[in-house]
């Protein structure tokens, strides 16, 4: 029976980088605290918007997943033990697509609130 890691939480960073390096590993799991504090937060509001957003992110992991296997460009050379490609990467498609969906989410809220003073 051959055993692999578990990848979603495998970070790896040089001791020698000390409580930069630390912090720089802890910051690369950003997006696995935003799906915990995402699904805290369907389960406790029950509002749309959570709902919508978990499903742009699982969409968004999706669609990450096939053109990982489209493109099939390997990880650099670093020693990893990590046997999926490298590009593009899911860390920084995770985040762009939450980035946007939260700057229109404020930009709608900011329009509605401006809209409200006008009135």
């Amino acid at each position: 029976m051959t055993k692999v890691p578990f990848s979603l939480t495998y970070i790896q960073y040089d001791k020698e980088d000390g409580i930069v390096g630390w912090v720089m590993a802890l910051v690369s799991l950003t997006p696995v605290f935003f799906v915990c504090i995402l699904c805290s937060s369907i389960l406790l509001h029950r509002d749309m918007h959570s709902v919508f957003f978990l499903i742009q992110m699982i969409l968004c992991t999706i669609f990450n997943q096939i053109l990982k296997h489209l493109i099939k460009q390997p990880r650099p050379l670093t020693g990893g033990v990590q046997q999926t490609y490298g590009m593009p990467s899911d860390h920084s498609q995770f985040m762009s697509c939450f980035c946007i969906y939260f700057t229109l989410w404020l930009c709608n809220k900011w329009v509605l609130f401006s809209f409200k003073q006008s009135e």
